[in-house]
């Protein structure tokens, strides 16, 4: 275990002490270069709750989690206290010059490994431990007191007040709370808050709010969820298109690679790099399978750069297993002069389709397009370059086109055609609609699994 400089400015420490710690984005660059040892346990603490619950200072660490509460209980430097899961029981430390721990107590019995720690900082006035019960999903809160000797009062795993409040693992795998940041009228208000993401990444935030019956004593309870955009890149397939080599496309997301087909080669933009390029005659890469069922809600988009505008250009498509027609396409309109998301109204070899037109291209200019289709509401929404460009209700029913994806052409009446002509860059497919603050983002966030 290892401390990281916090301070955004590691020349004001020792050179010798500092090696590289990661080229991750978001990380300071440098870690302390001694890790962090074991401290013995302190003759002003009970035997009970150090030596005694099995602490032991010559074995190495046994952390399987670790958050920082705060000042619990007087760190005479002001420093957060850290609370740990160690062999399944809860202890806390204090922290020295923000890079040592020291003295260790047990903090809580019973078995904790089955709890998900969450520091919402002070709940009324009071130091305040969360949890979630990582089968039920229960939120379950414990007040961090100090006894009569000035020590953290002991906890008991089973002996908690509930949360009104239910966020069950499987949907909502990321919880975390940054203390009292918001109430549903702006500011703090003195309550913690809870965040969580959900399987799609979506973050909502949870403001916590003083109830509005007037009750003694107060009841709290969490005001309405609030989303806050996605967190997480949950494309379920990606194309990046930098391949460069051979004519294979590789799935950057799962195994579903494209394979390179007629009159389609690597070129290098100067914009963008490594990317496909296609005439518009017989050039495509097609997939093996699809990528997404499009009788429900989904998200595709892709960077795309035309070369001409004089005939129709589908730069994505997803055709049925019939060979009939696309349930979702991804294009350029020389009749409307303008890009266009749509899907067919069936899977028949009809004329029927829906489509949402916006923007106006411009040849030899990088794109960025987004269509979604929410399943919900049944609408398609085009964004062109960060900017929702319209929206449509879908006339179609709801049918699953089963067949390959396609890259650079679509499937109309039973033919392929509409070969594009132009770059394309950067596929991503998603099985959700993502929401407008996801689907207005050109760039695709890293993936989250765990909030701090």
């Amino acid at each position: 275990m290892y401390v990281v400089p916090n301070d955004l400015d590691p020349a004001d420490d020792s050179a010798a002490q500092l090696v590289p710690w990661s080229s991750f984005p978001g990380y300071i660059g440098k870690r302390a270069g001694d890790p962090v040892t074991k401290d013995p346990c302190q003759s002003t603490v009970p035997d009970s709750r150090c030596v005694g619950a099995g602490y032991d200072p010559t074995t190495p660490w046994n952390i399987t989690q670790l958050i920082a509460p705060g000042d619990v209980y007087g760190n005479q430097q002001g420093h957060p206290a850290v609370i740990t899961v160690e062999n399944g029981k809860l202890w806390i430390y204090q922290t020295n010059n923000g890079k040592h721990l020291t003295d260790p107590i047990l903090l809580g019995d019973g078995d904790w490994s089955g709890l998900t720690l969450i520091a919402p900082g002070k709940f009324q006035g009071t130091p305040t431990l969360w949890a979630r019960d990582n089968s039920t999903g229960a939120l379950y809160s414990y007040s961090l007191t100090v006894d009569a000797n000035g020590l953290p009062a002991l906890l008991h795993a089973s002996i908690h007040t509930t949360l009104p409040l239910t966020l069950s693992p499987s949907t909502y795998p990321v919880v975390a709370s940054p203390g009292d940041l918001n109430s549903p009228t702006g500011g703090p208000d003195g309550n913690p808050d809870l965040y969580a993401v959900d399987t799609h990444g979506e973050l909502t935030e949870y403001p916590y709010i003083r109830s509005r019956v007037l009750v003694s004593p107060p009841q709290y309870i969490f005001g309405d969820p609030i989303s806050l955009g996605t967190v997480t890149n949950t494309a379920t397939h990606g194309w990046i298109l930098d391949d460069g080599t051979g004519t294979t496309a590789k799935d950057s997301v799962g195994t579903l690679g494209a394979t390179l087909s007629g009159a389609s080669s690597w070129a290098t933009d100067t914009t963008r790099g490594k990317v496909l390029n296609l005439t518009g005659t017989t050039g495509y890469a097609a997939t093996s399978g699809p990528a997404v069922d499009t009788s429900k809600s989904f998200t595709v988009s892709a960077w795309v750069n035309p070369a001409s505008l004089t005939a129709n250009s589908t730069f994505v498509s997803q055709s049925d297993s019939a060979g009939n027609a696309n349930g979702l396409q991804l294009y350029y309109s020389s009749a409307k002069q303008a890009w266009a998301f749509s899907r067919h109204n069936d899977d028949t070899t009809s004329t029927s389709f829906t489509a949402v037109y916006g923007g106006t291209p411009t040849i030899g200019q990088w794109t960025h397009l987004v269509g979604v289709y929410d399943a919900s509401t049944n609408q398609l929404t085009l964004y062109v370059n960060g900017r929702q460009s319209g929206t449509k209700t879908y006339s179609g029913t709801y049918w699953n086109a089963a067949g390959p994806v396609q890259i650079g052409r679509r499937l109309y009446q039973g033919t392929y055609g509409e070969y594009a002509n132009g770059k394309v860059s950067d596929i991503h497919i998603y099985d959700t609609a993502l929401p407008p603050a996801d689907a207005a983002a050109k760039g695709d966030n890293a993936v989250v699994s765990q909030l701090g």
